[in-house]
């Protein structure tokens, strides 16, 4: 399994999250040597050649599915953010916040649109961890409207957890979407 999903995965516990977001960005050293000099090369090579032929001939993404696959990456990103930023001490304004920052996911995959057929499986999993963000918004907005200490923890201990579910499909999504980008 490759750093970044470890990273993104670890970014969903909030505890863990703000000291693995620094390793996480920094430990893309996979990506790079795996995929990284293979799409520089590639092009470099056979570019000044058969660049027409190479073109529609090569099995690589389309621009749009390249737009929709960046969309996701960045999703990914701000998600992982969103988590890892949660404040320590959560007020109703904090929690309204928070709520509104996972259903951002739901509206982002709204904005990108359906991607071409190649890139249903990603978008399967952007759906799934969409489905558990919007579910641990609902938490963090019980959360801010209970009326006792118990129920706001059980809230939290909700909307945690779900955002914890969500990371994993997310995280699958986004290494999916670079190694498709990549080839």
């Amino acid at each position: 399994m490759r750093p970044w999903v470890v990273a993104a995965l670890l970014l969903a516990v909030a505890g863990v999250a703000a000291s693995c977001a620094p390793g996480g960005a920094s430990s893309g050293g996979t990506p790079e040597p795996g995929s990284g000099p293979r799409p520089a090369a590639a092009p470099a090579g056979p570019a000044p050649s058969a660049s027409p032929v190479s073109g529609p001939a090569a099995p690589g993404p389309a621009a749009d599915d390249v737009a929709w696959l960046r969309g996701v990456e960045e999703l990914g990103s701000r998600l992982d953010a969103v988590v890892a930023r949660s404040p320590g001490a959560m007020t109703r304004q904090t929690l309204h916040a928070l709520a509104a920052q996972l259903r951002e996911c739901t509206r982002e995959l709204v904005r990108l649109g359906v991607p071409s057929a190649r890139l249903r499986p990603v978008r399967a999993l952007v759906v799934r961890a969409c489905g558990e963000y919007e579910k641990g918004a609902d938490c963090f907005a019980a959360a801010a409207e209970a009326r006792s200490a118990s129920g706001v923890q059980s809230r939290l201990d909700c909307g945690f957890a779900a955002a914890r579910r969500g990371g994993a499909p997310l995280a699958a999504a986004v290494a999916e979407a670079a190694e498709l980008r990549a080839g």
